[in-house]
């Protein structure tokens, strides 16, 4: 619909005269010919990351964006370890990965065992890959993973003794209720009930012999004399 006509490497639209045509800006196939977006989840848990690189944002690059870098960051509103974004993109089949602070950090992904089950390998580049034909919510996989991550047992609730913060599936394991207060039996505060020490413990001193005034470990004549030295003195 658009032949270059002047050869000068201009390409125009033609139209019989009292023809009409409805097509699509950019394209010459019609509106009707055009398929609608479709929206995309992307999901990544990165609960098990456990890398050297500590990142502040999970970003998602691909063949859709151009690898841009920064402009798809994902999200993680409830904070529960696992950021998604979702897209409006133009159905078919597209190649991406997920990234740490824009490129300053990437999945590795070649050569993961059973990482070819959602990946595709092009020009020698192992990025992960989707077809799709419709709005798609896409279950969240681990960092480096085709699959979801193994849950780790354990206590979930931080009200409790037994609180694991890496723990990812409630095991039933909680059982005692944190309750700050003196833990040590050796201070004048001590809080016979309290299991976790808050810091409030008060030592008073004592001196198991009171009659050593020098302080030397013993109580001899030299006590004495400092004894007699201020004896009769009115204390203030």
């Amino acid at each position: 619909c658009a032949p270059v006509t002047d050869y000068s490497g201009y390409a125009n639209r033609q139209i019989e005269a009292g023809a009409t045509s409805s097509d699509v800006f950019g394209s010459c196939s019609s509106c009707e010919d055009q398929v609608a977006p479709a929206n995309v989840t992307f999901r990544v848990d990165m609960n098990q990351y456990s890398e050297a690189y500590a990142y502040d944002g999970v970003f998602i690059n691909g063949s859709f964006n151009g690898w841009c870098g920064t402009c798809n960051p994902m999200f993680d509103d409830d904070g529960d370890g696992v950021w998604e974004v979702t897209l409006s993109l133009a159905v078919g089949t597209i190649e991406y990965k997920f990234t740490l602070d824009g490129w300053n950090y990437q999945e590795e992904l070649a050569g993961i065992a059973g990482i070819e089950a959602c990946t595709s390998l092009i020009d020698g580049f192992t990025n992960r890959s989707l077809a799709f034909d419709a709005d798609i919510v896409l279950d969240a996989v681990c960092w480096e993973s085709c699959a979801a991550c193994e849950l780790a047992g354990g206590c979930t609730d931080p009200a409790f003794v037994e609180y694991d913060p890496y723990a990812t599936q409630d095991d039933g394991s909680c059982g005692e209720l944190i309750v700050f207060g003196c833990i040590y039996d050796s201070a004048s505060n001590f809080d016979p009930i309290a299991n976790v020490d808050d810091n409030s413990c008060e030592f008073t001193e004592t001196n198991d012999c009171p009659a050593d005034l020098d302080g030397d470990g013993a109580a001899t004549t030299g006590d004495l004399l400092a004894f007699l030295a201020t004896f009769g003195l009115t204390c203030l």
